[in-house]
């Protein structure tokens, strides 16, 4: 099986190849679709089948599909997470603003509560619930087709997460709510003018719901957050959201002005600012 799947590896490398496609990503890309292929494909009687799905696969890829909609699996935090086009895909981006939510929640003397807004594929809030254990979780999201597979991704994986249907931007969704230790957000922030930035296969594919603030305010996922989050907060709670590298300190800003404190930004991997963290005064 294994020399089988180098074979079929190294078909995908050289197909991608003679169309031009850069070399590291070429490899990166077999490395997946063999990885991801679904599983019954490499019993020896269905070579045909094995085949027939490669050959579709690299055509898809070929198109500007990106893999993880061919494959309907993303790798987050060590996790294989169904992703369809209702949801992004997860960027290792988000798992470096997991991992500085799940370091605070360790801090804390008791089962932490935790609310994620714009769940999507629900890996924010299923690697939480996975990595903290006694942690109550609750996301939200807008799309119920991203619910569907956030609680798909949940069954699979074993994570308890309360899922909620509701729209962030609407203050009654605020009203009534239980206290959360934490919030964590991925929303949509790219605006208009940060387009040309943003890869050609996420504006084709990618759906545009969780990609684009609204065009009047982009950052209005972060003033709503900013103006509301206080409330489902204890004193010292902490909101860490994710945020473009073109507006970080205007996200900062945007919670500075709202009177929260230990406002700051963090840079990824990459050097970019990229995260914004504010904490509600004590």
């Amino acid at each position: 099986m294994a020399d089988n799947r180098e074979l079929v590896r190294q078909d995908i490398c050289r197909r991608l190849r003679s169309h031009g496609l850069d070399d590291r990503e070429i490899k990166q890309t077999a490395r997946m679709l063999v990885r991801d292929a679904p599983v019954m494909l490499w019993d020896q009687d269905q070579e045909t089948k094995r085949v027939a799905w490669f050959d579709r696969a690299v055509n898809r890829i070929l198109c500007g599909e990106p893999v993880q909609y061919v494959t309907g699996i993303a790798h987050f935090w060590s996790y294989p997470f169904e992703v369809t086009p209702s949801v992004l895909i997860p960027r290792p981006e988000t798992e470096e603003l997991v991992a500085r939510g799940i370091e605070y929640l360790k801090r804390l003397r008791h089962n932490p509560r935790v609310l994620d807004i714009g769940t999507g594929s629900g890996c924010i809030a299923i690697t939480v619930a996975l990595q903290v254990p006694g942690t109550v979780v609750e996301a939200w999201d807008i799309s119920p087709d991203a619910l569907e597979v956030a609680g798909r991704n949940a069954g699979r994986l074993g994570a308890t997460v309360k899922w909620v249907s509701c729209d962030a931007l609407s203050d009654a969704s605020w009203q009534g709510l239980d206290t959360f230790d934490l919030i964590l957000s991925n929303p949509p922030y790219i605006a208009p003018e940060e387009m040309e930035a943003v890869d050609t296969h996420v504006l084709r594919h990618e759906p545009a719901i969780a990609l684009f603030g609204p065009e009047r305010d982009p950052l209005l996922f972060y003033r709503v957050m900013a103006r509301h989050a206080a409330g489902v907060l204890p004193p010292g709670g902490r909101v860490l959201c994710e945020c473009s590298s073109f507006s970080a300190e205007a996200v900062r800003k945007i919670f500075e002005d709202g009177g929260w404190t230990g406002v700051e930004a963090f840079r990824d991997m990459q050097g970019l600012l990229r995260m914004v963290e504010a904490q509600r005064p004590e």
